[in-house]
């Protein structure tokens, strides 16, 4: 037996399996892999690994085998090759080309991967366009749209439109707060801070001496840093506002939560929220032997935490209609919803013109 042959066949033999189990380990873990970059040209590739290992075995054992070929579409034309080497030439440059090939194909791939993300950030701009507000104009005339309840005449619900600092002779206020009972402050474009500025007691410059709202909010549930349950209302004095504007009280109702880095989002039912803060004012009424009490509310959920006016409006309309069905000796008179800018009006009044118990009272 001649040994030299012998290492050389098994030396050989040992590449050639190496070759073959790269190949397969390198297709198998390639479809494995979800999404893989470079797929087309990594599965090439790997094929090539897998063809090298008959050749090398095959042209081991006849080693003065010639191999003739042609490659089309080359500077090579026809050229002709013989034993293994030739073998692998032939595979290393059909691998190279298809490998080539492979690549573009990956590229293409991620190009249009890339445009269909583009085209989906686009469409998703298009529908935020679609859904935004056409007339965000600010109502500056502060009016009372009003509708009566067909089954208990004199009880009113409806709209305010406007500034609130224009509203005078509402007995309550309804303040929108976070699950932290942390006001906004004072000169934040929101129902909370305009409440605490208004509410608090300033020297003749305007500068707050006296945060009396916020400081009563945090006295009710006796904490410094609270943090309550969605949903839940607080009632409180309403400071400065008593004199001013004629408010009795501040509502306090927890109607959005906050998440770091995130801002603030409405809870899921706003609805209760509003039947919530009615309860307050029920027992506000009872407590200071009144019979007629007048609420308004903000559009819960609209401001800072960024809530769809559409679906916010019906929500909030007919939670205070479940609650006066069900409460037909309540003390409170009227409920009223501010329309700050004209497309809550808008929103607002096609909710009310489609609520049946209601009937839309002449200005």
């Amino acid at each position: 037996m001649n040994t030299n042959l012998s290492l050389e066949f098994i030396s050989i033999l040992v590449v050639a399996l190496l070759l073959l189990s790269y190949g397969v380990w390198l297709y198998l873990r390639l479809i494995k892999r979800s999404n893989p970059k470079l797929f087309y040209s990594t599965v090439m590739i790997s094929w090539v690994l897998i063809s090298l290992f008959p050749v090398v075995l095959l042209f081991s054992v006849f080693q003065d085998s010639s191999l003739t070929g042609e490659l089309t579409g080359t500077s090579f034309g026809t050229i002709t090759v013989g034993g293994a080497f030739g073998a692998f030439f032939v595979l290393w440059i059909m691998g190279t080309r298809n490998t080539l090939k492979a690549i573009n194909a990956d590229r293409n791939e991620e190009t249009i991967k890339m445009l269909n993300e583009k085209i989906s950030d686009l469409n998703n701009q298009f529908e935020e366009l679609k859904s935004r507000p056409k007339d965000t104009r600010i109502i500056a005339e502060s009016k009372k749209i009003e509708y009566e309840f067909k089954y208990k005449k004199r009880r009113i619900l409806g709209m305010i439109t406007g500034d609130i600092q224009q509203v005078r002779g509402i007995d309550l206020w309804v303040n929108s707060e976070n699950t932290n009972l942390q006001m906004a402050r004072f000169y934040d474009p929101t129902m909370s801070g305009l409440i605490r500025y208004l509410g608090a007691i300033k020297d003749e410059e305007g500068n707050v001496t006296d945060d009396v709202v916020a400081r009563a909010l945090l006295e009710s549930v006796g904490d410094e840093f609270p943090s309550v349950k969605p949903s839940l209302a607080f009632t409180t004095t309403s400071g400065s506002l008593k004199e001013t504007h004629g408010v009795q009280a501040i509502i306090h109702v927890t109607t959005v939560f906050g998440e770091v880095n995130r801002g603030y989002t409405p809870i899921k039912n706003l609805g209760i929220c509003v039947q919530n803060a009615l309860v307050q004012a029920e027992k506000f009424a009872e407590t200071n032997n009144r019979r007629n009490v007048s609420i308004v509310f903000p559009l819960f959920g609209t401001g800072a935490a960024k809530g769809k006016i559409d679906d916010v409006a019906q929500n909030l309309f007919y939670a205070a209609l479940s609650y006066f069905e069900t409460s037909q000796d309540s003390r409170i008179e009227k409920v009223y919803f501010l329309a700050w800018k004209e497309y809550e009006k808008e929103k607002c009044v096609n909710v009310l013109n489609n609520i049946a118990n209601l009937t839309p009272m002449k200005p």
